[in-house]
């Protein structure tokens, strides 16, 4: 179970991105409202896909999980897919203020990239408990 920090996926940004998706879809009034939204977004991108290479990567944490507990490959396949999902929403969201919509689409990526954070911890967090990693 000993996993080099530099592979292990971050809620933590995943949450962040999160928090700064919910931000950028409040603030619609503010003069920096686009410029806000467009770092928000790729800051969700980056966190999406440095989750997806920490968790499916070459010496990856789901690599390890899967030798560990092969009985949660199907929940690193759910994620994965929730990943892929949300990273390609994120890329077709609009670069201009009249593409963005009107901060519900902001919330609701929001959202579910605060779902797919939880889904990583729980994975995680199933995979840390049990039996077969204490060992």
């Amino acid at each position: 179970m000993d996993v080099p920090a530099t592979v292990e996926p971050s809620r933590t940004s995943l949450l962040e991105a999160a928090s700064r998706l919910r931000q950028a879809s409040a603030n619609r009034t503010s003069p920096d409202w686009l410029r806000d939204t467009r770092g928000a977004v790729r800051t969700a991108m980056i966190a999406v896909e440095e989750t997806l290479n920490a968790l499916l990567g070459a010496n990856s944490l789901g690599n390890e999980i899967v030798a560990d507990e092969p009985r949660l490959l199907p929940a690193i396949e759910k994620l994965e897919a929730d990943l892929a999902s949300m990273l390609v929403a994120l890329w077709r969201m609009p670069a201009t203020a009249a593409g963005a919509g009107d901060g519900a689409t902001l919330a609701r990526l929001a959202g579910q990239l605060q779902t797919v954070g939880d889904e990583l911890f729980n994975l995680v967090h199933e995979w840390a408990t049990s039996p077969e990693a204490l060992d």
